[in-house]
């Protein structure tokens, strides 16, 4: 079994190592940033090994490799472990997040358009405030659909 935190409350950051547009950004995905996001995946952990012990499976497993029985009854080595094992699901948004005048961290309005950079639009799910539960493909693709009537309609 796998787990997936669909929707996580912490929030990581992109920022620029320098000057320089060839050096690669520096980035923290900060996971486990918000303590709910790691009592989840410590419950969906706690939840996998309930169904593995039950048929059909019990008779199926001979033993647990990951995390591992000593783990899971050691709270600090299994938040180690999740810690250890993390990882990101390739889908990451709101590193230029979209929102009204009023919001401080809104880097886009809802015209797509850079805020303080005249002729710059941003198009793709880097302008979503938050993640969907799903893959992010119909998402930017109706945030390009509406790029389009946007950019049309102004010209």
């Amino acid at each position: 079994f796998t787990s997936c935190l669909l929707r996580p409350k912490a929030r990581g950051t992109v920022t620029l190592r320098s000057a320089d547009p060839g050096d690669q950004p520096l980035v923290n995905c900060n996971f486990f940033g918000h303590p709910d996001d790691l009592r989840l995946t410590i419950a969906a952990l706690a939840t996998a090994r309930q169904l593995l012990a039950t048929e059909p499976f019990r008779d199926k497993i001979a033993e647990e490799l990951l995390p591992g029985a000593d783990v899971m009854d050691d709270p600090a080595a299994l938040t180690r472990y999740c810690g250890q094992t993390v990882k990101t699901n390739y889908h990451p948004v709101g590193t230029l997040r979209m929102g009204p005048d009023s919001d401080p961290s809104a880097v886009v309005g809802p015209d797509l358009k850079v805020r303080g950079i005249d002729g710059l639009r941003v198009i793709d799910c880097s302008i979503m405030p938050a993640i969907v539960s799903g893959n992010t493909n119909a998402p930017a693709m109706a945030i390009g659909s509406k790029a389009a009537s946007l950019i049309a309609g102004a010209y």
